[in-house]
């Protein structure tokens, strides 16, 4: 696949070459024909790489051992399995405090608290924290370092990846789970690779099930420091790579390599790729022009 890749890229230049060439002999004509060549050439790379991405969370997900954890509370004797690919270094005991939600929890400090938010829901657990605008938010996205694959198919963003103690998503059931069952809001909060911060804060937040595509069936208004990125992706139903619910002529998960609400396609890509810098593929809020080092995406009970 490397191979390949590294044909397309000399084939890109070559045409490239012969662009230059040709619009500095005055042949429009054949200028304009390698130019659609060329095009042609870079939506061939884009597949490729498309390829090569699934190719290794193929591989990911198939060195990556099975686990599983056990409640022991007698009232509680079904196995409990973490979502697919999100890992739980927690174990389920007896003794474990069960809340309805982060904003239930006596709060003492940031972290892996147990939630039950329906009577018929089995328990997990989540993180749950506190920032400038209170306490109870709980944590369905985060992102700081690069090291857990974004560029990932429906059920993993249905279900859930990473680690609640390093990367994840939270998962898509969950997050109509919760959202359903209890009015939510909704904050972003991001930084940039020069340590400025922007927070932007939706005081309604309602997604719909699985059936319905996940779509933002509700959105509050707005509040932040650094502008709305997000009332632009309402009513729209999430897209993963196999699975194309944009408006665009094309798949938007493909292109800009996430997977999102998108609509034509985004003014925010928070599941883009993890890039020091910043480029249309990468985490992006639209309205802050600046490449993203830190996202964390929280809903809380209101």
């Amino acid at each position: 696949m490397a191979t390949g890749r590294g044909l397309l890229r000399f084939l890109i230049f070559l045409v490239f070459a012969l662009c230059s060439a040709s619009a500095e002999n005055n042949e429009p004509n054949l200028g304009f024909g390698l130019e659609l060549i060329l095009t042609k050439l870079e939506q061939l790379e884009l597949k490729l790489v498309a390829l090569e991405q699934q190719n290794q969370l193929l591989v990911e997900l198939l060195n990556k051992p099975c686990s599983k954890v056990i409640h022991k509370d007698t009232t509680i004797s079904k196995q409990i399995d973490p979502p697919s690919s999100l890992i739980v270094t927690d174990e389920l005991t007896a003794e474990n405090e069960i809340h309805s939600s982060c904003s239930t929890v006596p709060f003492v400090k940031p972290g892996k608290y147990l939630l039950k938010p329906t009577e018929t829901s089995e328990p997990f657990y989540a993180v749950c924290d506190e920032n400038s605008h209170g306490k109870g938010w709980m944590v369905i996205q985060r992102r700081f370092n690069g090291t857990e694959i974004f560029y990932r198919n429906w059920t993993g963003y249905k279900t859930g990846f990473g680690s609640l103690d390093g990367e994840f998503w939270y998962g898509l059931d969950r997050i109509h789970l919760f959202t359903s069952t209890r009015k939510h809001e909704i904050m972003f909060d991001l930084m940039d690779f020069k340590g400025t911060s922007i927070y932007a804060i939706y005081n309604a937040f309602l997604i719909g099930s699985e059936e319905e595509g996940y779509a933002i069936k509700e959105l509050g208004m707005f509040n932040g420091n650094h502008g709305d990125s997000f009332e632009y992706h309402k009513g729209m139903k999430f897209t993963t790579f196999d699975r194309d619910n944009d408006e665009f002529g094309s798949n938007c998960a493909v292109q800009y390599r996430g997977a999102w609400w998108y609509k034509s396609c985004y003014h925010s890509n928070l599941n883009g790729k993890y890039i020091h810098g910043h480029d249309h593929q990468s985490m992006r809020w639209i309205t802050f022009q600046h490449g993203l080092q830190l996202s964390k995406i929280m809903i809380r009970e209101v």
